[in-house]
């Protein structure tokens, strides 16, 4: 009877601390998503934050309500109906140097979302509240959507791991 008391507390010891572990590891994997696919945001990030602020403050001029699709064609950002949005020298730069990696954007008063092109199996998510924007994205678009965490502002999203 003594070894049977002595496994079971050993048993619940075990329990605890893996629960003590695990809960942790679950909430940092939720939270961050896991490791990031872009090695080198950090050396990016002022740039696609300059963009992100332009295309915000252009949506904020627009008064809809409705995702508005910017298109990047060289160091300019346009609607889809070729209408060019007014930006300023240091906006255009920021815009020339994302060449190459993003072309596609998603703006709402409450996110931009820099897609690398119009198939948006990789994006750059910027938001004052990334993981509500991700849920909503995943309930409205595509439940199977990946995110990592770059910092507080930014998320990766797509589907590169299907």
């Amino acid at each position: 009877m003594n070894a049977l008391k002595g496994f079971l507390v050993i048993l619940a010891l075990i329990l605890i601390v893996a629960i003590l572990v695990l809960v942790p590891v679950g909430i940092y994997h939720y939270v961050t998503g896991g490791e990031p696919e872009m090695k080198d945001f950090d050396d990016h990030s002022a740039v696609y934050e300059t963009v992100a602020e332009a295309a915000m403050a252009y949506y904020e001029s627009t008064e809809t309500e409705e995702r508005l699709t910017l298109l990047r064609q060289g160091d300019k950002l346009t609607l889809q109906s070729g209408e060019e949005i007014p930006l300023t020298e240091e906006q255009r730069k920021a815009v020339g140097e994302m060449s190459g990696r993003f072309g596609y954007l998603w703006v709402t008063e409450d996110y931009v979302i820099l897609w690398g092109d119009e198939t948006k199996k990789y994006g750059l998510l910027y938001a004052d509240s990334p993981l509500s924007v991700i849920g909503d994205l995943r309930e409205e678009w595509y439940s199977g959507m990946e995110y990592h965490r770059l910092n507080g502002d930014w998320y990766e999203i797509g589907n590169w791991g299907m």
